[in-house]
């Protein structure tokens, strides 16, 4: 048998996970339905792992958001970017209750 090494998780990867996140009944108020996700970058990736490992600090979303609003055409990532905003005050607020 083969050592089978970790698939390493792409922006394909990322964006084909948010897709299937957006199509989700239950997540139908977070995403418009014709979410772009090729609009999506490696720098919303990041933070989506960090929201997934539950890794995220306060730190980090603020930079996220000053990163964000620096950018042009940021309208299309807009969405996600609340969505990943709603998820990290979670996952802070989680923390800091503990």
């Amino acid at each position: 048998m083969q050592n089978e090494q970790p698939k390493e998780y792409t922006i394909e990867n990322f964006r084909e996970e948010i897709a299937e996140i957006a199509k989700d009944i239950e997540n139908e108020g977070d995403f418009p339905k014709n979410l772009d996700v090729k609009a999506l970058t490696e720098e919303d990736m990041k933070m989506w792992l960090k929201i997934k490992d539950g890794s995220m600090m306060k730190g980090d979303m603020d930079k996220y958001r000053k990163n964000f609003e620096m950018e042009n055409g940021f309208e299309n990532r807009y969405d996600f970017f609340m969505f990943i905003a709603n998820k990290a005050n979670v996952i802070i607020s989680r923390r800091e209750t503990m």
